[in-house]
């Protein structure tokens, strides 16, 4: 091992094989139960805290410390392939892909957030609920459509005399409101939306 002389300085340690290439450290680590970095000044004992150096970051897919509990996949074995897997059980249960999807219970999560199964929220999840709305005059029919990327869970109308009939109340397509009426005071009638972003 070279020795390094610094002198009122930072330095840093970057560990690499001959050419750039993780081999001699893959190969070095690949049966060990345990290694670590550890960093000398002249003959005194190494310095603390030792680094815990786990095989995976250098090598190809397998045990961590002699479990199966954890695996960790680096982008040297195929470019752009790396993934971060939780095991229970020889299982994956949880999964991150190089681009920064998770997965729980899902293999390979195509959305930024998948879960196989139920899941409980102890707070609130914001899926952008809001109400829009719309006024017509004197028609037979008026609609309101909700904000781009929101689909429609609801909605409804009102009229502003009794003379008034409703006789329709629904939505047309996933993000659109419909109400039908006859208004034969001709007053203003309010069509509301219950939008959010659902799929």
């Amino acid at each position: 091992m070279p020795s390094v002389p610094i002198k009122n300085g930072n330095f840093q340690v970057i560990l690499q094989g001959l050419g750039d290439n993780s081999v001699q450290i893959e190969n070095a680590v690949r049966d060990l139960e345990a290694a670590y970095v550890e960093i000398k000044v002249g003959a005194e004992a190494p310095l603390v805290p030792r680094q815990l150096l786990l095989r995976s970051p250098f090598s190809s897919p397998a045990v961590v410390s002699g479990k199966l509990d954890v695996l960790i996949q680096s982008d040297n074995q195929i470019a752009g392939s790396g993934l971060i897997a939780m095991r229970t059980g020889n299982t994956d249960r949880l999964i991150i892909l190089n681009n920064g999807n998770v997965g729980i219970g899902v293999v390979n999560p195509a959305n930024a957030f998948e879960v196989a199964g139920n899941a409980a929220f102890g707070g609130f999840v914001d899926i952008g609920l809001e109400t829009v709305s719309t006024i017509c005059g004197y028609i037979n029919a008026c609609a309101v459509r909700c904000p781009a990327g929101k689909k429609v869970l609801g909605g409804g109308c009102q009229l502003q005399h009794v003379a008034s009939n409703l006789w329709r109340s629904f939505p047309i397509d996933s993000y659109t409101w419909y109400c039908g009426y006859t208004d034969w005071i001709r007053t203003d009638v309010y069509v509301y939306a219950i939008c959010a972003r659902v799929k």
